[in-house]
């Protein structure tokens, strides 16, 4: 009987997007370790609903507010996050809404 194959426990940038993409899971990533994100709860749920919108009605039109399926980068291939709430103010990412 065969063995079974040690699970990985660390990933390259480009095999995180891969995994992410061929399993439909939301990973976090931290310099070559991955998190499965979690389900939440209703009142996470809901309290994740007031705060972005509490901060979209005293946002300006040059901003947006995006709920936690935005991936945001914190450092360019080693930190990757899916925050509850997300805010910019970049053009670069209002432009490609």
């Amino acid at each position: 009987m065969g063995q079974a194959e040690p699970l990985k426990t660390h990933y390259t940038y480009e095999e995180y997007l891969e995994l992410e993409h061929a399993e439909g899971i939301r990973y976090e990533y931290y310099q070559g370790e991955v998190f499965a994100m979690a389900g939440s709860t209703k009142r996470h749920d809901q309290i994740s609903f007031n705060t972005q919108k509490l901060i979209d009605n005293g946002m300006s039109d040059d901003c947006r507010v995006y709920s936690g399926d935005v991936k945001v980068e914190i450092n360019q291939h080693k930190h990757y996050v899916y925050p509850d709430v997300v805010v910019t103010c970049d053009a670069n990412d209002v432009e490609n809404d």
